[in-house]
């Protein structure tokens, strides 16, 4: 079964511009070099612009963990660390499929 992961960002109003192209770059890369993920998108709140949330799928746990020690998430978390004010994040299971 897959595994989503949902990110929840807050972030500085003058670095909203620069997240947004940095995580756009990241997405495509996840997308592209690692096989386990199936989906990534990023979202911004409608009424607050400093509110991101990305919603990424795996194939599985494994895929989710690849993910988070590869190069590419390890740079991101350095660069965009500065920009961010309030951070949560969960992990799902999928339990059925439609």
């Amino acid at each position: 079964m897959s595994c989503v992961h949902t990110a929840h960002l807050v972030l500085k109003p003058e670095c909203i511009e620069r997240f947004k192209a940095r995580i756009r770059k990241h997405a495509e890369m996840c997308l592209h070099v690692e096989d386990g993920c199936l989906d990534f998108r990023t979202f911004q709140d409608r009424e607050d612009p400093t509110r991101f949330m990305m919603f990424e799928v795996y194939a599985d746990k494994d895929a989710d963990t690849v993910h988070r020690n590869t190069p590419h998430f390890k740079q991101l978390r350095g660069e965009i660390d500065e920009w961010v004010t309030e951070r949560e994040w969960w992990f799902w299971e999928e339990f059925s499929e439609t």
